[in-house]
């Protein structure tokens, strides 16, 4: 082997002859010290990554750990796939203790920008004026419930940057919905 490594798949048995027009390879090893993960990037989200940015990650069989890596490749050719126009994107794992395995599924969070001392919120807990564009939240003062603008930044999945119309402080109310 041009690795070492550990085998991770014997396709042969003792005493049986191989040849190189063989469908199957007669051993694979793994580099089991470095892992990586290959996700495919959306062509919406590939102009915010570049390589050496930050990477969190999540792995579905150890859901109480959080692993980090980085941006080790991205490919400057897109895949499409049934219309579905994705960048294949390899990111490398740094080293760790936890017992990862080859083949695990994960979930992995590309940090492309990072700010300090902001306010965030839920992004549940805000409404967006489909005409205008526009973000409310509603905030409790006193015994009244008021609906404010505010003006967001920085988001992900789960919570919003607010720029301004919010303070630290405020308590967000979410209106029940009926019916």
């Amino acid at each position: 082997s041009p690795i070492a490594g550990t085998i991770s798949e014997l396709n042969v048995k003792v005493g049986e002859q191989v040849g190189t027009g063989a469908l199957r390879p007669a051993a694979v090893v793994a580099d089991l010290s470095k892992f990586h993960m290959d996700v495919g990037i959306d062509e919406n989200s590939i102009g915010e990554l570049q390589e050496q940015q930050p990477v969190v990650m999540t792995v579905d069989a150890l859901p109480d750990a959080q692993l980090t890596g980085r941006v080790d490749y991205i490919a400057p050719v897109a895949t499409d796939s049934g219309g579905v126009v994705t960048y294949k994107v390899i990111i490398g794992l740094d080293p760790t203790d936890l017992p990862v395995r080859g083949g695990m599924s994960a979930n992995a969070d590309v940090i492309t920008e990072v700010r300090d001392n902001v306010l965030i919120v839920p992004n549940w807990t805000i409404r967006i004026d489909r005409q205008t564009g526009k973000a409310y939240v509603n905030i409790k003062r006193g015994d009244k419930i008021e609906e404010i603008e505010i003006v967001t930044g920085l988001r992900n999945a789960d919570k919003s940057e607010v720029i301004s119309g919010l303070n630290e402080g405020d308590v967000l109310v979410v209106p029940q919905k009926s019916g």
